[in-house]
């Protein structure tokens, strides 16, 4: 079965509240990172329970990731860290489980949800 998905982060972007009505209206899967996209990596390292901005996660990763810049391929990298980060992304949205509000979900990510679409295709997906 074929599936479609909206991929997007918090970072600076204005509309979220719209974007994810859009994505609704027309029955999209949405992978949704606040603050960044870079949260759902940092989680493959370490818990991330506490707010935090994007240039904060940034910080964090080059921890684990010391050359970490956008275009990095990092699949092969991450790889052997995907089932704890899928835990931690899980417990996450299970935190904000109460809260409507995707703007206030920070930390939170569900890109793990397409990870394990993409999984279920044919083997490994993404990290």
């Amino acid at each position: 079965m074929d599936e479609v998905w909206c991929v997007f982060d918090r970072d600076v972007h204005r509309g979220i509240e719209a974007a994810f009505q859009q994505a609704n209206a027309n029955q999209f899967n949405i992978a949704f990172s606040n603050p960044s996209f870079e949260l759902w990596y940092l989680l493959h390292y370490k818990d991330q329970t506490s707010h935090i901005e994007r240039r904060e996660v940034i910080r964090k990763l080059k921890r684990y990731i010391q050359r970490y810049h956008k275009a990095m391929e990092v699949y092969q990298i991450l790889l052997g860290h995907q089932s704890v980060a899928t835990k931690r992304a899980q417990d996450l949205r299970k935190y904000h489980r109460d809260n409507q509000d995707q703007e206030t979900k920070n930390p939170s990510t569900s890109v793990d949800q397409l990870v394990s679409y993409l999984n279920s295709l044919e083997g490994p997906g993404i990290a």
